[in-house]
């Protein structure tokens, strides 16, 4: 039984990779979606142009495009729109292919995701004021990003 599956952003690293990974599987229609004029369109055989995920038309485009396209499940190819997905999952007339919300939002935040496992050794400890820090070496990362990345382009 052939599925449509649709990947949003395809022409993230994650999007390429869902690509090759689908793109001879038999059963199987890939749909590549971005809101960007990212290479995706040349890699994917069947393009859609979408609004970007926080535009307030995104969410009835994309049940539209599902409709359009008969889209049984959606890859969400880009942090930023696992969480956003998962969140809006149950408003989509296709699966989304991702945990639910709050896994994902709590795994999208390093503060979040080290509150969660506080018992465990592997924890890094937390500084709240620089006036706490007794030793150096100590390391700043942002709570949500990704390779020094901030926001999604998709």
């Amino acid at each position: 039984m052939n599925k449509n599956i649709l990947v949003f952003p395809c022409g993230s690293e994650i999007g390429l990779e869902i690509n090759n990974a689908l793109k001879y599987e038999k059963d199987i229609t890939l749909f590549g979606a971005s809101s960007v004029n990212d290479h995706g369109r040349m890699i994917y055989k069947n393009h859609i142009k979408l609004p970007y995920f926080k535009d307030d038309k995104f969410e009835n485009e994309l049940n539209n495009t599902i409709k359009k396209y008969n889209i049984d499940f959606i890859f969400p190819a880009h942090d930023d729109l696992v969480l956003e997905f998962s969140k809006m999952a149950k408003k989509l007339d296709a699966q989304v292919i991702t945990s639910e919300y709050a896994t994902c939002d709590i795994c999208r935040s390093k503060k979040k995701t080290y509150t969660f496992f506080k018992n465990k050794d592997f924890v890094p400890h937390m500084y709240n004021t620089i006036e706490e820090v007794k030793e150096y070496p100590v390391f700043l990362k942002p709570d949500i990003g990704q390779g020094s990345k901030r926001l999604c382009n998709c």
